[in-house]
């Protein structure tokens, strides 16, 4: 349950605090709600903007057997609620960056997030 991980929380905070690239893909941002939980800290990402897997269409995936039943809950509005804005409404493979945080929407996403943030990545770690 990493969206409730207190360890998790605590080390999202000190990437942020850093600025550190973090990257998710198709329902990754909602470890980002960790943050929350870490003690004394306050959602890290609140105003920020992402890309994640719709609430509308986990709704539907059940019926092509994406998933074999409904999700038991909403990623994209427990982010929007704790104050992340989702960028897509569809799942098309887009990627998009705001601060820190590099998302893709979906599976679909997952070259195209690799383009985008292997050389972000590489800057990170020779410190440019």
């Amino acid at each position: 349950n990493l969206p409730t991980n207190v360890d998790l929380g605590r080390l999202l905070h000190e990437a942020h605090d850093r600025g550190m690239p973090t990257v998710t893909l198709c329902h990754g941002p909602a470890a980002l709600l960790s943050t929350a939980r870490a003690q004394g800290k306050s959602f890290a990402y609140q105003e920020y903007e992402c890309m994640c897997f719709t609430d509308k269409t986990d709704a539907m995936t059940p019926s092509f057997g994406y998933l074999p039943g409904p999700m038991p809950w909403k990623c994209q509005e427990a982010i929007e609620k704790e104050g992340i804005k989702v960028m897509n409404t569809t799942e098309a493979g887009a990627t998009t960056q705001y601060c820190e945080l590099i998302s893709g929407d979906s599976p679909n996403a997952a070259d195209n997030l690799g383009v985008v943030a292997a050389p972000i990545l590489v800057q990170h770690a020779m410190g440019k």
